[in-house]
């Protein structure tokens, strides 16, 4: 009785230890489940992400306008290529030299469109400005272009203007005029003529004109503010200065002391100055450039003394 009582007791223990190790398994398993579930989750997060992003940077790109693109090529004095292009269909081209007689070319919905313009004689600004398929419209395209003509230029030398003019043809004659007063004639028969026209006081308008042999003419306008020079006085100060005086009836905008140690620059702004340099001795030698507002006029004084 007591044997077959032992037999039991084994039996219900090992039923017991089977059932701890089912549940411990199953256990087990479910922590796996639940691991690879959030895995899963996490991957699928970062999926959605890619995607969303991928999706709204489309977007974004679908937004930029991308205009025509405009090139000018020169091919001789004479002629231009104008060249526009755009991905997705050119609407229209307008051009015109000098903001006059604008033309349009029709783009009828092509990608690349070439053509050859003629440069009217002298300096001459193209204006070109293309429209897409969807009415969106480049920047305007600016460039200047030259086709024989004369170079007119303007110099300020001192109380002078000087007038340079330059052409691939011969010049047959120049004449030049202040404000509205009677023309002056220079005969030339060159293909450069330079000559120097005396400044009047105050601001005026200096008008050049110039025709070539083949009776082309070129006309070019500059605003002058004519002025005197500056006037410089130099004294010496008890043997230990140069007092240095400078005037101009507007105004100085500069003034250079030029001494063998080196050059010193004063900036006025006013219609005297006054400065002192202090002698050493020996010879004490030194050169004063003045300059009036629109530096168009210049004064020089050279000055030398020997302290014992």
């Amino acid at each position: 009785m007591n044997q077959i009582l032992s037999i039991d007791q084994q039996n219900n223990n090992n039923i017991n230890n089977n059932s701890k190790n089912n549940n411990n398994g199953t256990s087990n398993s479910k922590g796996i489940i639940k691991v690879l579930i959030i895995v899963l989750i996490i991957f699928a997060l970062i999926a959605i992400g890619i995607a969303a992003y991928a999706i709204l940077n489309g977007r974004h790109d679908d937004k930029k306008v991308v205009l025509p693109e405009i090139t000018v090529n020169s091919q001789s004095e004479e002629t231009v290529e104008l060249i526009v292009k755009h991905e997705k269909g050119i609407g229209e081209i307008k051009y015109s030299w000098n903001h006059e007689d604008e033309k349009t070319i029709q783009g009828e919905n092509r990608k690349e469109i070439s053509t050859t313009i003629n440069v009217p004689e002298g300096k001459n600004i193209l204006y070109v400005e293309a429209t897409d398929n969807k009415g969106n419209k480049s920047e305007k395209y600016k460039q200047e272009f030259k086709n024989g003509g004369m170079d007119i230029n303007f110099d300020a030398i001192n109380e002078n203007v000087r007038i340079t003019v330059e052409s691939d043809k011969n010049i047959s004659f120049i004449t030049y005029r202040w404000d509205e007063e009677e023309e002056k004639r220079v005969e030339v028969n060159d293909k450069t003529v330079q000559t120097e026209v005396a400044t009047l006081k105050g601001t005026h308008t200096l008008t050049v004109s110039a025709v070539d042999e083949n009776n082309k003419t070129e006309t070019a306008t500059k605003i002058v503010v004519g002025a005197t020079r500056p006037t410089i006085d130099v004294t010496i100060e008890e043997n230990k200065y140069y007092v240095i005086k400078v005037t101009d009836e507007n105004e100085i905008k500069r003034v250079e002391i030029i001494t063998p140690e080196g050059t010193e620059t004063k900036e006025p702004l006013e219609k005297e100055f006054e400065y002192k340099v202090e002698l050493k001795k020996g010879d004490n030698k030194m050169i004063i450039r003045a300059y009036n507002s629109n530096e168009q006029a210049m004064a020089e004084k050279k000055v030398k003394c020997t302290i014992e």
